[in-house]
């Protein structure tokens, strides 16, 4: 479950908006009004963006498990990776 939840973090992640995007804050009277006025849309992420984000995660838990020298702890960043990679692959 935590996997699952890692995965959606990244994703969710991906799709919010940068700072840079973000209106100035100018003098009161110019300011928008209304309930959602001031809200950014956030990104949309094609099909193959989602993958590529997802399949980055898990490679980067692979990288991680290497660096354990607790084998329980390897071997459960491992299992990890492979559920994310078999979340993509179960997509295609």
């Amino acid at each position: 479950m935590s996997t699952l939840r890692a995965a959606l973090s990244v994703l969710d992640n991906a799709t919010a908006v940068g700072v840079d995007v973000m209106p100035a804050a100018g003098a009161i009277e110019a300011s928008a009004t209304g309930l959602g006025a001031a809200e950014a849309g956030r990104r949309v992420l094609s099909e193959p963006e989602q993958q590529e984000l997802i399949l980055r995660e898990a490679d980067e838990l692979a990288v991680s498990a290497a660096m354990f020298t607790d084998a329980e702890q390897a071997a459960a960043q491992r299992a990890e990776a492979d559920a994310l990679r078999g979340l993509v692959e179960q997509v295609d």
